[in-house]
């Protein structure tokens, strides 16, 4: 397998360093630049901001304007602004830091803002599609990783699920924590082409994963159904029981469907 866990977890879920970000000094040249139609939701700042980043004009480590900037350069209120914000954290794309503001992820990677992912990114309603299509890849995905996945990537596995069940039993959505337990389960597959492919759907499971969880976490309930539902499916992986893994993914993805109709 080509690149280490460390080198292929950046690519695919990107932690900024907090000791060393930069305040850039482009901040004014960079609100002049945006602008937007009135009426617009808040998937043309998404955009807007992704494109700066793949043509060079912003870089990682780039502290962006504020929010009270950015709802007057796009002509929106800073609620629009904050929901902005909020899928490009979860897409990796920024890191927001409380009382010091947003930045673009030092380590973001251009290969994840792919057109595939813009045509659903600000799709709020295709919050279903995406779950089927993560279903189809993912439960096939969880019986292949139980065949094939090595000692390394078991123990990232764990140590995520870990991470995951803290954040969840201390009020934190636990987003990031999720992306990685779901790339490391298909990194565990051995498979190239599942790996690209993920890596390229990268932006749309982010979008999933963040819609599903702000809907459906209020309910203490679903934060327990979370915790022993990733870690039935964590421990199934590492036995290498490849029938449990898969039913350990197919019920979670029915127990994420359900959780989102009673949330409607």
């Amino acid at each position: 397998m080509k690149g280490s866990i460390t080198d292929n977890r950046k690519n695919f879920v990107n932690k900024a360093d907090t000791r060393h970000q930069k305040d850039s000094g482009g901040n004014n040249m960079f609100a002049q630049n945006l602008s937007i139609s009135k009426g617009r939701i808040y998937g043309e700042i998404v955009n807007t901001i992704k494109n700066l980043v793949l043509s060079g004009e912003i870089c990682p480590g780039d502290k962006l304007p504020t929010e009270k900037e950015l709802a007057e350069s796009f002509g929106v209120s800073k609620a629009t602004v904050r929901e902005a914000m909020s899928v490009l954290e979860s897409a990796g794309i920024v890191d927001i830091y409380q009382g010091r503001g947003t930045y673009i992820s030092k380590f973001v990677n251009k290969d994840i803002i792919n057109p595939l992912a813009d045509l659903l990114l600000v799709e709020r309603d295709s919050t279903k599609e995406l779950l089927e299509v993560r279903e189809i890849l993912e439960v096939r995905s969880a019986g292949l990783a139980a065949m094939n996945i090595p000692e390394n990537v078991k123990l990232e596995l764990m140590n995520c699920t870990r991470r995951m069940t803290d954040e969840l039993e201390h009020g934190d959505l636990a987003l990031r924590s999720d992306l990685e337990f779901h790339y490391f389960i298909t990194l565990g597959t051995q498979n190239q082409v599942l790996i690209k492919i993920m890596n390229s759907l990268y932006e749309l499971y982010a979008v999933s994963i963040e819609s599903n969880r702000q809907k459906t976490i209020q309910k203490e309930q679903r934060k327990e159904q979370l915790i022993a539902e990733h870690t039935e499916l964590a421990e199934a992986v590492c036995s290498g029981d490849v029938e449990r893994a898969e039913n350990a993914m197919r019920k979670h993805f029915e127990s994420l469907k359900s959780s989102l109709c009673e949330s409607l």
